[in-house]
């Protein structure tokens, strides 16, 4: 009798990767985070609620990590929470369990789900690379942990932030000072279904 709810969640997972498509083309660069026809508005984030998607919802936002001036993507992962990565730059969010869902559904949930973590100031790739904040760069500048939403730089602790439906986040490892750029990513959320 244990098969049966195996297979029922073998099943989710399934119905729920074919939602989610797989083949996002991603552009060369972007500048701006401004919508786009065809791309999902977030909310704006002054007075925004605390909850994300839920159970059953499906929404995405561009994620970059700009490491010393190169971007890195969150490698492809599935996880049990729902909210995983095809490598394409993309946070795809639709969470399948209740502990993953509303204010659960965290850019820290996804980080874990692809075995990265991040603090206020640093970030742990998984695979042995560690940014922390005094570390160099190549240009022997030391860097510093950023990171911004829709273009706005913002405080704490990145992993705490709920991500909305056409948000682009950006982690920065960089000198202090350089700006925090935009993850060429974002242009993908004009090429991604808006699915609610």
């Amino acid at each position: 009798m244990t098969r049966r709810p195996v297979l029922v969640c073998l099943l989710a997972l399934a119905v729920g990767l074919a939602a989610c498509g797989g083949s996002d083309s991603l552009g060369s660069s972007a500048t701006t985070t401004a919508p786009a026809k065809g791309r999902p508005t977030p909310p704006p984030l002054a007075g925004r609620p605390a909850e994300g998607a839920k159970v059953g919802q499906h929404w995405h936002a561009a994620f970059g990590v700009d490491a010393c001036g190169k971007w890195l993507t969150a490698p492809m992962f599935e996880a049990r929470s729902g909210i995983h990565s095809h490598g394409d730059g993309m946070i795809h969010i639709h969470p399948f369990i209740e502990s993953a869902a509303g204010r659960h559904a965290t850019v820290g949930t996804f980080l874990a789900g692809g075995g990265w973590t991040v603090t206020e100031t640093s970030i742990d790739l998984g695979s042995g690379a560690r940014y922390r904040n005094g570390d160099a760069c190549p240009d022997g500048k030391p860097g510093v942990l950023r990171w911004s939403v829709n273009g706005q730089e913002q405080h704490g602790n990145l992993a705490a932030f709920v991500p909305f439906n056409g948000d682009v986040i950006a982690l920065a490892f960089l000198p202090a000072g350089q700006p925090i750029p935009t993850p060429p990513q974002a242009v993908a959320l004009d090429k991604i279904g808006d699915v609610k």
